[in-house]
């Protein structure tokens, strides 16, 4: 590796167990230039730190290409696949790749089995189907900020915030602002699900 390495690198091991399940540059044609190792380091990257895609180290590839790549791969459930190979082989390990289910279609998010590297992050909450401004919304409203602070953070409106939070009560299946926040962070991987019974 030519670049100084990161601690959200994959190691050998895992990257043994996740290049077979990459798919295979296409027969015809050129090969693309790509280190694919690097692009998987690049989106571990991202996730622990909640970056934007531009905001990438430039000793990783092109953030263009890193974001392509994840996209694609979320197309065509790679990470579905990564993430049931990993939780065969590596049951202690360091990397683990859970499914992320939402409305609007099946995501997949790099999540870290080491509490410190999870990130409630706005790009973090981008992963789960939300916009750059709702994520944004979201993230001040698990700082327990009222519609009013927020919009002055953001530099919007009051109905804009509103409106932000209707969505992403609906993409969440939510009704409360404080469900949306649990919700998120279930889906995270930073909240362990629990189920009460309540009896009327």
């Amino acid at each position: 590796m030519a670049r100084r390495p990161y601690p959200t690198d994959l190691s050998d091991r895992e990257w043994e167990l996740i290049e077979p399940l990459l798919p295979k540059p296409k027969r015809r044609g050129p090969k693309p230039n790509v280190n694919l190792r690097e692009i998987v380091n690049a989106i571990c990257y991202r996730l622990h730190e909640g970056c934007q895609w531009r905001a990438l180290p430039h000793d990783f590839p092109p953030w263009s290409t890193v974001s392509s790549y994840f996209r694609k791969w979320q197309r065509q459930g790679i990470w579905s696949a990564i993430n049931h190979r990993l939780r065969q082989e590596l049951h202690q390990a360091q990397l683990l790749v859970p499914p992320i289910d939402d409305p609007i279609g099946e995501r997949y998010l790099l999540m870290w089995e080491e509490p410190e590297l999870n990130s409630f992050s706005i790009a973090a909450l981008e992963l789960l189907g939300l916009t750059k401004r709702e994520a944004e919304v979201l993230f001040w409203v698990a700082q327990d900020q009222s519609n009013a602070a927020i919009a002055k953070v953001l530099g919007c409106r009051q109905g804009t915030v509103r409106k932000h939070l209707e969505h992403i009560h609906r993409k969440l299946g939510v009704q409360t602002r404080t469900a949306a926040v649990i919700v998120a962070l279930e889906k995270l991987g930073l909240l362990k699900a629990t189920f009460v019974a309540i009896s009327s």
